[in-house]
């Protein structure tokens, strides 16, 4: 049996949609999945970068590609209101929520 660790960040809408992908991408593969939320600001602030959300060309184009990508797969998306938002308390109750398989059971969440 292969393990998958799926990292995620509420604030990327591709984990969004590859969340919302896997159960189907891995149909008839013997697997188990674990869920690790991770903060993908730490992440580019350890690295000095920006993210996609902080450069306006590069943010615009990725709200049209994802949203895009959302019809396409057919996988309801409403992009937040503003950009970027704080995804803190959807982690630290990802995390109070527990990692695993169980974790695949509530409902995601992206805002």
């Amino acid at each position: 049996m292969k393990h998958i660790t799926f990292y995620l960040d509420f604030i990327s809408p591709y984990a969004y949609l590859a969340f919302e992908r896997l159960p189907q991408a891995l149909q008839g593969v013997s697997y188990s999945v674990s869920y690790q939320p991770v903060l993908f600001a730490g992440l580019l602030k350890h690295h000095g970068q920006l993210g996609p959300a902080e450069i306006a060309p590069k943010r615009d184009w990725t709200y049209r590609q994802v949203l895009w990508l959302a019809h396409t797969l057919n996988i309801p998306l409403q992009m937040p209101l503003s950009h970027p938002f704080n995804p803190l308390p959807l982690l630290r109750l990802a995390v109070a929520c527990g990692a695993g398989e169980r974790f695949r059971c509530a409902q995601p969440v992206c805002v």
